[in-house]
C-alpha cells in the first residue's frame, strides 16, 4: 500500500523515454523509461528517492505504482506492436517484505501487454547475489517469459558473476566505457572483449550513452547490437519526438563504405532457413514439429517480433521422449510451456557480421550446433556447422588465391581491404609501415631473379618473425614492397619504431649472404642503370615510411592515404637510418620527417 507520503510524490514525478535502436539500421527495438521530477518532489537525485524508499520499507509498493505509470506511458507512445519497454528495477523490491510475484502481469493484463514487452534493467550497482532468494525471484522472472537487462556494466559489483547470476538477455554497456571509445584503446579492448564474451552466450549488447558519430562507428565496428544515447535521441515525454525508426544510422550506414555490397548475399545463399517456433508455444506441440521433420535436429526460438532467443535442440528431449513418465512430465502444465527450460544459447549475429568474426564465435562456442542470423534484429536463419565448414572452405580458396605466390602472403585485394577498415572504420591508433628495397632492380639484373626470390623470401620471413601480435598484419604489395598494419597506443609507438628498425637492420645485415664476397668487400655492384649506363649501385637495403594514426581517421580517405605513404618512403630512402614517419593526430599532420635518431 502507497502512504499519503509517496501518493504526493507520485503525483510529482514523470517519465522521459529515450530509444534504443537497432546500430545496423537505425529501427527502434525499445524505450528506456527514465524518471524525472524528482527534484520537485524533494530529491536531489533518482538514487536518493530510492534509497529513502528503501528506508521507508515502501520501495516494492511505490515501484509497482511507478511500473504501472511507465506501462501507461509507453502505450501512449503508439508504438507497442513493434517496440518494448525498459524499465529499470532497483534490485532491492526483490528483498521487501511485501514483494509479491505475479503484480506486473496484473499491470501488464489491464493494458493488455504480454510479458515479452517488458524488459527489466537490473543495474550492476546494487549487488544481485546478497541472497539466495533474490536470484531465486529473477528465475522466475524469467520463467514468465520477461527479459532481463544487466544495466551498468562494468561499474558495479564484480560484473561477470552478475551475468552468472542473472543470465540476462542484454547488457548495457556503462557510458563510462563508451565516451570517448574512439580514442582510448583501453576501452575499446575492454568492450569489444565484453562483446565478444556475450555473443558466445547468445547475449546481445547496448552501447550506452553514444554521443558522437566516433563512438558510433566504433561500437558497430566491435560489434554492438544496439546503441543508446543523445546522438540519437535525447530523454524525452513527448511522443512526437520519440520514433519508430532513426534516418541518422541509416544515412552513416549508408555512407560507410568498408562492407563489401556482396557480404549479405553470400552469406544468405548460405543460410537454412529453418521455420523458427515461439517461445509459448507448449513443448508436446514442439515434439509433433520434430516428428514430422525428421531431418532437423533443432529449432531456432523466437519470441515477439520474430527476434531470437536460441536453440531448441531434439536430444534435449530425448530423455523425456524414452522415459516411462516423460511424455506425461512434458504435459505438465510446469513445465508444457516452458520452452526456457530447454533452451540452448547460440551466437546471435547481424548478417552484416564478417565472416571470419561469425566462424570465431562458432569456434569458441563448441557446443552450439549453429549460429543465428538476424536482419535489422529479426531472425531470418541459421548457419549450421556444415554450413561454415562451407564458408570456411571457400573462405581458405578466396585467400589461396590472393596470397602472393613467393611470399605467401596477403595479396592485394585483402590489403586493400584491412587498409579500407582501418581508413572507414573510424578507428584510431593505427600506423602503417610501407617497406621498400633500394637497389633491387640492378641486384635482380646483375645476379637473376632467383636471387631475387631468395631476397624476397628471406624479408618475407624476417616480417612474419616480427609478428608477435594478433593486431599486427602483414601484406605482400607486389615486387619488393610490403606493408604492415598494426593498432597500438601512443605511448607503445616508440615500441614499433624500435621494432621496424631492427627490422631494417636485420634485413641490411642478413641480405649480404646473397652477395660475392668481392662485391661485399667492395660495398657496391656495377651494373646498368634504367638508361642503360653502367655505374656504381650501393648493396641491398630497404627503407620504411610509417604513418602513425593517433585520432580517428575516416576523413583522412585512401588518395591521402596513398600520397602521405609514398612521400615517406621517398623521405626513407634519403634518410641515414631508412626510416621516416609522420604522427597524424585528427587528420592534421603534428611531426614531420623524423628518422629514427630523433627517438632513439
Amino acid at each position: 500500500m502507497v502512504t499519503s507520503k509517496w501518493k504526493a510524490i507520485l503525483e510529482v514525478v514523470y517519465y522521459a523515454f529515450q530509444p534504443i535502436v537497432n546500430i545496423h539500421t537505425g529501427t527502434t527495438f525499445g524505450f528506456e523509461a527514465l524518471l524525472r521530477g524528482y527534484e520537485e518532489a524533494g530529491f536531489s537525485s533518482i538514487h536518493q528517492l530510492f534509497d529513502t524508499a528503501y528506508q521507508d520499507k515502501a520501495l516494492y509498493a511505490l515501484d509497482l505504482s511507478l511500473r504501472e505509470k511507465a506501462v501507461n506511458n509507453f502505450i501512449d507512445i503508439g508504438l507497442i506492436h513493434s517496440t518494448r519497454l525498459f524499465y529499470n528495477i532497483d534490485n532491492r523490491v526483490l528483498q521487501m517484505p511485501d514483494y509479491l510475484p505475479g503484480n506486473t502481469q496484473n499491470i501488464l493484463s489491464r493494458a493488455g501487454l504480454n510479458p515479452g514487452v517488458i524488459y527489466f534493467e537490473l543495474s550492476e550497482k546494487y549487488e544481485l547475489s546478497c541472497c539466495k532468494e533474490t536470484i531465486d525471484i529473477l528465475h522466475q522472472y524469467r520463467k514468465q517469459n520477461y527479459h532481463l537487462v544487466l544495466d551498468d556494466f562494468g561499474t558495479g559489483y564484480s560484473g561477470l558473476k552478475s551475468i552468472y547470476d542473472s543470465h540476462p538477455d542484454i547488457i548495457k554497456i556503462d557510458r563510462f566505457f563508451i565516451a570517448d571509445i574512439d580514442s582510448d584503446n583501453k576501452k575499446r579492448v575492454f568492450v569489444a572483449n565484453i562483446v565478444d564474451m556475450a555473443h558466445y552466450m547468445g547475449i546481445r549488447i547496448i552501447a550506452e550513452g553514444v554521443e558522437s558519430v566516433r563512438e558510433f562507428f566504433v561500437c558497430r565496428e566491435i560489434g554492438c547490437d544496439y546503441i543508446q544515447g543523445f546522438l540519437i535521441q535525447k530523454p524525452s515525454e513527448k511522443k512526437e519526438h520519440l520514433l519508430k525508426r532513426y534516418t541518422l544510422i541509416e544515412e552513416l550506414v549508408s555512407n560507410h563504405k568498408r562492407i563489401p555490397k556482396d557480404r549479405k548475399e553470400k552469406l544468405s545463399a548460405f543460410l537454412d532457413v529453418i521455420p523458427p517456433i515461439h517461445i509459448s508455444v507448449p513443448i508436446v506441440e514442439v515434439l509433433s514439429k520434430f516428428r514430422e521433420n525428421p531431418e532437423l535436429a533443432y529449432f531456432p526460438i523466437i519470441h515477439g517480433n520474430n527476434e531470437p532467443l536460441g536453440l531448441l535442440s531434439e536430444k534435449k528431449l530425448k530423455y523425456y521422449v524414452y522415459s516411462p513418465f516423460g511424455i506425461s512430465i512434458l504435459q505438465n502444465k510446469t513445465y508444457g510451456n516452458q520452452i526456457r527450460y530447454f533452451l540452448d544459447k547460440a551466437p546471435i549475429l547481424e548478417i552484416t557480421t564478417p565472416l571470419e568474426k561469425i566462424l570465431e564465435y562458432h569456434a569458441k562456442e563448441r557446443n552450439s550446433e549453429a549460429v543465428i542470423i538476424t536482419e535489422d534484429g529479426r531472425y531470418c536463419g541459421v548457419l549450421s556447422s556444415k554450413r561454415l565448414l562451407q564458408l570456411l572452405y571457400e573462405k581458405e580458396i578466396t585467400t589461396a588465391r590472393d596470397q602472393n605466390p613467393l611470399s605467401k602472403l596477403p595479396g592485394n585485394n585483402i590489403i586493400n581491404e584491412v587498409i579500407a577498415k582501418k581508413l572507414h572504420g573510424g578507428l584510431a591508433d593505427n600506423a602503417f609501415i610501407y617497406f621498400d628495397f633500394n637497389h633491387f632492380k640492378p641486384f635482380n639484373d646483375t645476379y637473376g631473379f632467383r636471387q631475387g626470390d631468395r631476397v624476397i623470401i628471406l624479408f618475407s620471413d624476417i616480417l612474419r618473425e616480427a609478428r608477435n601480435t594478433p593486431d599486427l598484419f602483414i601484406g605482400h604489395i607486389g615486387g619488393d614492397d610490403f606493408i604492415m598494419i598494426v593498432s597500438l597506443e601512443e605511448k607503445s609507438f616508440e615500441q614499433l619504431l624500435q621494432k621496424v628498425r631492427k627490422i631494417i637492420l636485420r634485413f641490411n645485415s642478413d641480405v649480404r649472404m646473397f652477395y660475392p664476397k668481392r662485391d661485399i668487400e667492395n660495398g657496391h655492384i656495377i651494373a646498368m642503370d634504367r638508361d642503360g649506363v653502367q655505374r656504381s649501385f650501393p648493396l641491398l637495403t630497404v627503407s620504411a615510411g610509417v604513418v602513425y594514426f593517433s585520432h580517428s581517421i575516416r576523413e583522412y580517405g585512401m588518395m591521402n592515404f596513398s600520397r602521405k605513404i609514398a612521400s615517406l618512403k621517398k623521405i626513407a630512402k634519403n634518410s641515414p637510418q631508412y626510416l621516416s614517419y609522420e604522427v597524424v593526430s585528427d587528420c592534421v599532420v603534428t611531426s614531420i620527417r623524423k628518422d629514427l635518431r630523433d627517438v632513439a
